[in-house]
């Protein structure tokens, strides 16, 4: 009987690997990929950004700097918790690099973070930007 008992605790021990690892290591969830839009109110000045998240983690961002750039994005914990609610976007313009950290609203996303750091000046970690406004929100406009 104790041998059953041990066989069903390691089926069991499997089946919630598999899921873990399949949770764990899947891609990046489809349903958010579309274009988003809204304003940041920078120190000088107000721009509205224009954020595309494309199929196979590419990502576009139009407003920012009046420059257009591609980057990168990845559905990541951006929350208190392990749970991947939000997504980490990052972009490499001409001088230097960065990165967005947005929470997963409904309709859109929530500005967590925005960083950055000079390109070619050895080691350094990026640095958090100063927005006039906390926590801007970028709304859904298109799939």
């Amino acid at each position: 009987m104790n041998q059953s008992i041990i066989q069903v605790f390691r089926s069991w021990a499997l089946v919630l690997i598999v899921a873990v690892a399949g949770i764990s290591c899947g891609g990046n969830d489809p349903a958010l990929e579309g274009t988003y839009e809204g304003s940041l109110a920078m120190e000088d000045e107000t721009v509205l950004i224009t954020l595309k998240l494309i199929d196979g983690g590419k990502a576009s961002l139009t407003g920012l700097y009046d420059e257009s750039v591609e980057g990168t994005w990845k559905e990541e914990s951006v929350g208190d918790g392990l749970d991947k609610d939000g997504i980490f976007a990052s972009f490499e313009f001409s001088d230097y690099e960065i990165k967005l950290k947005l929470l997963t609203i409904k309709n859109g996303f929530q500005l967590m973070d925005f960083t950055g750091r000079k390109k070619n000046a050895g080691m350094t970690i990026h640095r958090s930007f100063k927005l006039k406004r906390a926590n801007p929100k970028l709304r859904r406009i298109s799939r």
